[in-house]
């Protein structure tokens, strides 16, 4: 059993060393997270919900026309499709927009390393 050496208090003249100082609080702390995932999950649900609610209500089958294509379905498959698409672009785009702003602050991040300044 080894002891540790003890080191002697802060005082006003001295600060305190940095393995004494808590670390800085994250602003994405575990219990955070698991709360905006657990109203993520209830929005996404609760949207399920009421495009399920709207696409049960509209059943009949109706006439579509994509570009040169024509064919007839039901309602129901329109108002699902249409929200599965708008999904799929909204993440696409995200993700282009994500992939953008990452590419510029490495941009950013280069250009400080090279001239050695900080702020």
């Amino acid at each position: 059993m080894t002891e540790e050496p003890t080191k002697p208090p802060a005082t006003a003249e001295s600060p305190p060393s940095p393995a004494t100082e808590s670390p800085a609080p994250t602003a994405e702390s575990p219990e955070r997270l698991r709360h905006r995932i657990r109203w993520g999950l209830v929005t996404l649900a609760a949207l399920a919900l009421a495009v399920g609610f709207l696409a049960y209500q509209n059943l009949e089958v109706v006439p579509v026309r994509v570009f040169w294509w024509e064919f007839n379905t039901p309602l129901l498959v329109v108002v699902v499709a249409t929200a599965v698409l708008t999904l799929v672009f909204q993440t696409l785009v995200g993700l282009v927009i994500r992939w953008r702003r990452r590419r510029q602050r490495r941009g950013f991040e280069r250009a400080v390393r090279r001239t050695g300044r900080k702020g």
